[in-house]
């Protein structure tokens, strides 16, 4: 997940769930989560190899939706959707719809922003009043994010760079 290579930045207090919505909308059963693969989006070691005689072949494939959330003191400040499978292009309009708010969604990139304003994630979409950007993630995933939060992760990396410059360049 994009949004983990920041976490050193993210404001105090914040807290990151995750959460599961099967694919036929209903709520998920407690033996169904028990086995499941969500822990792995939080693991940043690389899957161990294992011989295949030792692949647990009952750990099922659970069909529907991941949703991550990063909070910051309590509020919701970047949402990440991921789909089991191909996100159909009905489907993000209508998860766009759902965070439209009173606005609409335009095409737009880092490029357009005018002077003095940076995106750390990237985008491809902006709400027309400003607020939220949003990133298609691959053919399985979209985030969406507070531009606030945005600018604030490259303003937070930018400072942190300009600090150990210095000390990076030191002994030449």
């Amino acid at each position: 997940m994009p949004y983990l290579e920041y976490e050193e930045y993210y404001p105090k207090p914040y807290e990151v769930r995750l959460y599961f919505k099967p694919a036929d909308g209903r709520r998920p059963k407690p033996e169904e989560l028990a086995n499941n693969k969500l822990t792995q989006a939080f693991d940043r070691r690389s899957p161990a190899r294992k011989p295949l005689s030792a692949i647990n072949t009952t750990q099922k494939k659970l069909d529907g939706w991941e949703l991550h959330v990063l909070y910051v003191k309590g509020s919701s400040v970047l949402e990440v959707y991921k789909k089991t499978s191909d996100i159909t292009e009905f489907e993000i309009k209508h998860l766009l719809v759902l965070q439209a708010g009173r606005s609409f969604w335009q095409e737009s990139t880092p490029e357009d922003l005018p002077d003095g304003k940076f995106s750390a994630l990237g985008f491809q979409l902006v709400r027309d009043d400003g607020q939220l950007r949003a990133k298609k993630l691959g053919s399985r995933a979209i985030m969406i994010f507070r531009t606030q939060t945005d600018e604030f992760f490259h303003t937070a990396q930018q400072k942190d760079q300009t600090q150990l410059a210095p000390e990076s360049i030191e002994g030449f």
